[in-house]
């Protein structure tokens, strides 16, 4: 329904063109002759009329010389108007104090437990806040903006508070401005709904800002229980790892770990691999599935010499021009020396010669139990190895968080980690780790090759506690005698 501020606009809100507008005004007609003396001395004479209801015109009984007893008659005539279209409480007559006081009068007179008593007292004090600050405000002259400054007022009432009592645990009041204009907003409606009123104002309730929530990353323990995992069998409870006993041909007893075996241990070893990629170069995972060796045009590709060094392109070395593309990376040692290794294994490299392989195969970085590339996503495979493990609340995606958290605790600057994690500036400032420095494309590589700053990346130990896990349903427990719920 449309808001309505008076009485002069809610007439011309209700007027419309047309052969009847509603809209009154006073309109001079000649004056009715009668048959008598008194008719007769009106010939000639003008006489003000109300005019606009839509029936005849309606005498005011004040001649054309008295045009302020007209007005008069005329503000009467359309008050009583304004009674019948809009009921006994107009909107510039009401402030927001009577408005709030006839609530809580309510509210006080169905509280008849004494929670709906507290809660009754509790509205009552919150609304000592709403009449303190804008308690005199006429409903009609509401605007929105006084919403807003409502609660920047009572923000740094409450801050100003907790910073003249130290003592105390500040919390966020924003919350509690939001959760007062509310009940405003309630207490507008419910007083129009009950009066029977055709008019209405909407209060405005600004929406809460959104805190950010620091993104789930490996520390180095999980990221080491998580490739430990890929190689050997762990237990869930106590993060070890599974150990058997083995009787040799000399007749020696040894306890050994129990290795993955079969199509089980190709794809984790391969999964190891993805994890090993994602983290040195912040590649998404949909894209390190598909990566190969070699320069190719269209698909994801690692171009790469005998020992290791060139680019990682992520989407071909013929990218398109997009908001989406990204200048291929750089190789640096740490991570040139698993490829080298990786490419030997896959026959890429020979080696015997330390050359590239140039036989036209398509060979895959990443491969499932079968030997065969991945066409879609792994998501099911890697949570398996994660609860296998132990861990809780890890996806493929805490691999890239992991490796831009990494490579800003080893002290690489902003600029530097951006190209050699295929990403920009502006992402790393706005969902990652926002760094002040600033650095050049020809520093890159001698940053992530920096001896000093791997080890001392190598030698860092993260103390902190584990994330805690995602809560669960809580299940009520079942007594075995009689299967009753305790």
């Amino acid at each position: 329904m449309q808001t309505i501020r008076n009485h002069s606009e809610a007439l011309a809100s209700l007027g419309k063109s047309g052969p009847t507008p509603v809209a009154l005004h006073l309109v001079l007609h000649p004056a009715p002759v009668w048959m008598s003396k008194a008719g007769k001395k009106r010939v000639g004479r003008r006489f003000w009329y109300i005019e606009g209801d839509g029936a005849k015109p309606i005498s005011t009984k004040c001649s054309q010389e008295n045009k302020a007893g007209a007005e008069a008659v005329l503000a009467t005539r359309k008050r009583k108007q304004m009674v019948g279209l809009l009921g006994e409480h107009a909107p510039d007559e009401l402030t927001i104090a009577e408005i709030l006081d006839d609530d809580i009068e309510q509210k006080e007179k169905i509280a008849f437990t004494p929670p709906q008593k507290r809660t009754a007292r509790t509205i009552r004090h919150q609304y000592t806040t709403i009449k303190r600050l804008m308690g005199r405000l006429a409903l009609a002259d509401y605007t929105s903006q006084h919403s807003i400054d409502f609660l920047a007022d009572y923000v740094g009432e409450r801050m100003a508070y907790y910073a003249a009592h130290p003592d105390m645990d500040p919390k966020d009041p924003e919350p509690t401005g939001l959760r007062i204009l509310k009940l405003l907003k309630k207490a507008v409606e419910s007083f129009v709904e009950r009066k029977g009123l055709l008019w209405s104002k909407a209060i405005h309730v600004p929406k809460r800002r959104k805190v950010k929530k620091a993104k789930r990353w490996l520390r180095k323990q999980e990221l080491a229980r998580l490739l430990w995992g890929c190689l050997y069998e762990i237990d869930k409870k106590t993060g070890r790892l599974k150990t058997k006993t083995v009787i040799d041909e000399d007749g020696t007893v040894r306890t050994v770990w129990i290795r993955h075996k079969g199509a089980k241990k190709r794809a984790y070893y391969h999964l190891s691999r993805l994890i090993r990629f994602i983290i040195k170069t912040g590649t998404r995972h949909e894209v390190s599935i598909m990566m190969t060796y070699g320069f190719r045009p269209d698909i994801s590709c690692i171009d790469c010499d005998g020992d290791g060094r060139g680019l990682v392109h992520r989407r071909g070395y013929e990218e398109e021009d997009t908001n989406k593309a990204r200048p291929p990376s750089p190789i640096h040692a740490p991570l040139a020396r698993m490829l080298a290794r990786w490419a030997r294994m896959d026959g890429h490299i020979d080696r015997a010669t330390g050359r590239i392989v140039d036989d036209g195969k398509v060979r895959y970085l990443v491969l499932d139990g079968n030997g065969k590339p991945y066409r879609n996503h792994i998501d099911r495979q890697f949570r398996t190895l994660v609860r296998s493990v132990g861990l809780r609340g890890i996806t493929l995606h805490t691999l890239k968080h992991t490796s831009v958290n990494y490579a800003y605790q080893s002290g690489q600057t902003r600029s530097g980690a951006a190209l050699m994690l295929g990403t920009t500036e502006k992402t790393l400032a706005e969902y990652y780790t926002d760094w002040k420095e600033e650095g050049h494309f020809a520093e890159v590589l001698r940053e992530f090759d920096d001896p000093a700053k791997l080890l001392a990346f190598r030698r860092l130990r993260h103390f902190d506690p584990l994330p805690s896990p995602r809560p669960r349903h809580y299940v009520k427990p079942f007594r075995e005698a009689d299967g009753a719920t305790a």
